[in-house]
């Protein structure tokens, strides 16, 4: 090792500028970290949206086909018995009370 004299004002001068590069990268990197969880946050608010609007718009096509496969429910199963009961739909339809859809 160098017997050379210890310069501490150089040495306490690189300390603080170091110390202070540190602070700054670390304040830099928690903005970062801020940023980075408000964009999930908004990510995971568009999801919602996303998720909410698919929902809904599978809850109307669901209401909107409802008719039409209760008739069609209606039908198979009218058929169904007229077959198993050897009758035609419209004596089982008459039987049930329905009328034909």
């Amino acid at each position: 090792m160098d017997n050379q004299p210890i310069n501490f004002e150089t040495y306490a001068q690189t300390l603080s500028q170091t110390m202070a590069d540190a602070i700054a990268r670390a304040e830099a990197l928690q903005a970062e970290a801020v940023a980075d969880r408000e964009a999930a946050h908004a990510d995971q608010d568009a999801l919602r949206d996303l998720l909410r609007d698919l929902e809904n718009k599978a809850q109307r096509a669901a209401e909107d086909d409802a008719p039409a496969l209760g008739k069609r429910i209606k039908k198979e199963m009218i058929a169904q018995l007229a077959e198993r009961l050897n009758n035609t739909p419209e004596e089982i339809e008459k039987l049930l009370g329905f009328v034909r859809a």
